[in-house]
């Protein structure tokens, strides 16, 4: 009885595990790698950075990092609040719009669209351009993540870089549907932004 009801609990809120691999669980042989322009660099925020004002916010936790490497010079904390405000409690299905306007306060342009197509998701991080992304581990159990590069092997596999809004300074990997389900992969351009030449 105590397994079934442990299955029925992982079914609707998840194992708490979204399948993010560091980078130790990945296979040993060859392969590329590429990171958005400014991704290593950058000092990205995490959900308990705003526990104290915030519940549920890996939504408004990732769009803030998005600002914070999209857009020079900005308060992290007035920049969250901004998004917080917009995206509000999770979950929450779609905030693109919600994203977008938030830069246009700042005087910005962003594009954006949607796809859970692992190669169009692949191009726009080549194209330089950050995604995030919706997971699910259960019925009620999803999460915000930003995917900010890419690994691929001689074979083909292939994982997405990704922040996962709780660890600081530390980067996972993300094989699309492996340990959660890809719901939405929503890919950002800032107008005016280059494309990565290398």
């Amino acid at each position: 009885m105590k397994k079934i009801f442990e299955k029925i609990k992982s079914l609707f809120l998840g194992r708490g595990d979204y399948g993010f691999l560091d980078e130790q669980s990945l296979p040993k042989v060859p392969f590329t790698e590429k990171f958005i322009t400014g991704a290593l660099d950058q000092k990205f925020i995490v959900t308990s950075d705003h526990n104290d004002i915030a519940k549920n916010h890996c939504g408004a936790t990732a769009a803030t990092n998005l600002g914070l490497l999209y857009l020079d010079k900005v308060d992290q904390s007035e920049l969250f609040a901004a998004m917080y405000e917009k995206i509000g409690q999770g979950p929450v299905i779609l905030i693109g719009k919600k994203i977008s306007d938030v830069f246009k306060t700042y005087g910005k342009s962003l594009c954006y669209y949607r796809t859970r197509n692992l190669e169009k998701i692949l191009a726009g991080l080549k194209d330089n351009s950050m995604a995030i992304l919706l997971l699910a581990s259960g019925i009620f159990a999803w999460h915000y993540v930003m995917a900010l590069g890419y690994r691929i092997y001689e074979d083909g596999e292939s994982y997405l870089i990704i922040q996962d809004g709780w660890h600081k300074n530390k980067f996972f990997y993300y094989k699309i549907n492996q340990g959660s389900l890809l719901l939405a992969a929503t890919i950002y351009k800032l107008e005016g932004r280059l494309k990565d030449d290398q």
